[in-house]
């Protein structure tokens, strides 16, 4: 708080500027601490970075006049204060212009916002499938090892996944000293509120009724395209705010300084939260180049060199390109140090692994059976589906209508800007190779089962459609002139009565009341209880990190296996059901062909398969076999049980 009320007066912003962007960069020191291996110290290398972040802009701002390091700017990049000319209530006092910085109504509603937030999410756990398997895993298995996960120690299905909304969930796991489900649940949400700041600044000449409408948008937005957000921890939603936070911050046209280190805090991070997050980093790169006129601006630093101007001229013309250059090759190198990082400790996944093959031609990729099916579903689904889950929720077809309904208004209150009309086809074209991907994606990466049920459609579609929505709103929110008719004001208050019905507030209830969230996951409430208390009391459980466990149980592909790999964190599992003839030679067959070292027996196997077990209990070294028991394979192979 105190680094980015510090770079605020310096930088001449108000803290609904610079917060996001100081969250933004501890995220990626954060990544750097886990590639390095020094992840375990993160609470202490944050601590340091903020204590000489404060430092440096302390004596920065020592060494400006008194006068510029109050000054606040606007969007435009000119001066805010009395009379126009920069000065501002605090009339030089550092401390004054400090608490300014941070005493606004939309900092204050941020924070209330997000303490409601946390506590309607007070109740949630770990149920989901991808949650499971990589989402809620992933950080458990670091609190446990107290580090990044890798290789043989790494405990999720999919080792190769992006990690840095992790990092920050283990970072709340170390000030809190122990693990906790809800935290992982408050920290996307505070993220995606972080991201939502725009709705709630208020711009200097706003009109109150424009502000208003502002505020109620960005409290509502993620309930209106977001049904993820009600029930698993995807950081799809994280993507679609940060994703329209990035493009926004790129027609703040302020191009200092931290215009750029705003842009590269936000494009690293997208790169680093998730593969598809590449996609809109790129986009905000080319809405960058455009914004900056790129062509244009090498053209004059020739004319200048030319015409043989003086040097400190055409150099911060150079600068500036410096400043986009990096904007633009940092963040594909932190995703390349991820892969590396990922290829050195043998990370990978199935899907990383089909992706892969597909590219490089190593994998059939032939237009499947099934194909005209899954294309039929994904058309229709572009304008039927909606995206919160709601009885009048929001289409993407609809959201792709509302937004060029606002980029009309706005070429046409704002003149038709050769700029802007390129930023437009940029966006309109990349949500159509956007479409084109996830298509891709279902027919050629993804199992049939889950083409032909367009798994995770919500999830997916909202990262490019609600970040649309997100500039839809904002712009109409913004846009000058649209509430000094009734017209406006009507339909204002219009879009805002049908949004607020869309959203879809069953869900909503269920995670807010104890009662009702109980109720509606009674099943895999019990079924994870069961795990987590059966998997508590193995013996030896700390001492065995990367050792390979096999779990036998009495079926195959239930959902039980899922919480039983959670619940086993941070030992390394796979599954095996007892079946055949013969159930004791094809465990040992499996087992030798696969290395395992130990063998854990699910305690149901004492009810469902007692004879099974009884034909092992010949290769026991003490006594009988039981479900329920750990057991270490010694040679013979022989089973007996683990200390």
């Amino acid at each position: 708080m105190i680094l980015s009320g510090l770079s605020a007066l310096y930088f001449g912003k108000k803290a609904e500027d610079t917060l996001p962007v100081a969250v933004l960069l501890s995220m990626i020191l954060a990544f750097a601490a886990g590639i390095t291996g020094v992840i375990s110290h993160i609470l202490e290398i944050l601590l340091l970075a903020y204590l000489f972040g404060d430092i440096l802009f302390i004596l920065l701002l020592r060494h400006r006049p008194c006068r510029d390091r109050c000054v606040c700017k606007d969007p435009d990049g000119q001066a805010q204060g009395k009379n126009g000319r920069g000065e501002t209530e605090a009339d030089g006092n550092i401390l004054k212009a400090f608490a300014n910085t941070y005493l606004t109504p939309g900092l204050f509603l941020f924070f209330v916002t997000s303490v409601l937030i946390c506590f309607i999410y007070r109740n949630m756990q770990v149920l989901n499938w991808d949650d499971l398997n990589y989402w809620a895993t992933f950080p458990r298995n670091m609190q446990a090892i107290d580090g990044v996960p890798a290789g043989a120690l790494s405990s999720s299905l999919f080792r190769d996944y992006l990690p840095i909304i992790q990092y920050s969930y283990y970072l709340g796991f170390k000030i809190m000293g122990r693990f906790s489900e809800p935290l992982m649940f408050d920290v996307n949400n505070i993220l995606m509120l972080l991201f939502l700041l725009p709705f709630f600044k208020r711009k200097e000449g706003q009109a109150t009724a424009a502000y208003l409408l502002s505020l109620c948008f960005g409290i509502l937005f993620p309930y209106l395209c977001m049904r993820q957000m009600l029930y698993c921890l995807g950081v799809d939603g994280i993507l679609t705010c940060l994703f329209a936070y990035g493009v926004i911050c790129v027609y703040e046209k302020t191009h200092d300084l931290f215009y750029y280190i705003r842009l590269l805090a936000v494009c690293t991070v997208l790169c680093l939260t998730k593969s598809t997050g590449v996609f809109p980093a790129v986009i905000i790169m080319l809405l960058m180049l455009i914004n900056e006129d790129l062509w244009q601006r090498l053209k004059e630093i020739r004319e200048k060199r030319q015409r043989g101007e003086r040097k400190t001229l055409v150099m911060a013309d150079i600068l500036r390109l410096l400043y986009m250059a990096v904007t633009v090759v940092i963040p594909f190198l932190a995703l390349l140090s991820w892969k590396l990082f990922c290829s050195l400790k043998g990370n990978h996944s199935y899907l990383g692994d089909r992706l892969q093959g597909n590219l490089s031609g190593a994998r059939d990729t032939g237009i499947p059976s099934y194909a005209l099916q899954v294309i039929r579903l994904y058309v229709n689904s572009f304008f039927t589906f909606h995206l919160n889950d709601g009885a009048l929720g929001i289409s993407p077809a609809l959201i792709l209508l509302l937004f060029l309904i606002v980029a009309a208004l706005y070429l046409k209150k704002c003149g038709k800007k050769k700029r802007d009309i390129w930023s437009l086809a940029v966006i309109l074209t990349g949500f159509l190779l956007f479409l084109l991907m996830l298509l891709y994606v279902y027919l050629f990466i993804f199992d049939e089962w889950e083409a032909l049920s367009l798994s995770s459609y919500d999830r997916y579609i909202t990262v490019y459609a609600g970040a649309m929505l997100y500039m839809a709103l904002y712009g109409l929110c913004r846009m000058e002139g649209v509430f000094t008719k009734h017209f406006g004001k009507i339909a204002a208050v219009a879009i805002l009565i049908v949004s607020a019905m869309s959203i879809n507030y069953p869900l909503i209830y269920n995670n807010w009341n104890t009662a009702a969230f109980e109720e509606h996951n009674r099943s895999s409430l019990e079924d994870k209880a069961e795990a987590e208390e059966e998997f508590r009391e193995w013996p030896g459980n700390a001492y065995r990190f990367g050792s390979r466990i096999l779990i036998v149980d009495s079926e195959e592909n239930n959902s039980k296996r899922l919480f039983a790999r959670y619940a086993a964190v941070p030992q390394v599992v796979e599954f095996y059901a007892l079946s055949g003839e013969d159930p004791a030679a094809g465990l040992m067959s499996f087992c030798e062909e696969r290395h395992f070292e130990y063998i854990y027996f699910r305690r149901d196997l004492n009810e469902s398969r007692a004879e099974e077990l009884g034909l092992l209990s010949d290769m026991a070294t003490e006594g009988a076999v039981y479900g329920g028991r750990l057991y270490t394979i010694t040679a013979g192979p022989a089973l007996s049980p683990a200390t």
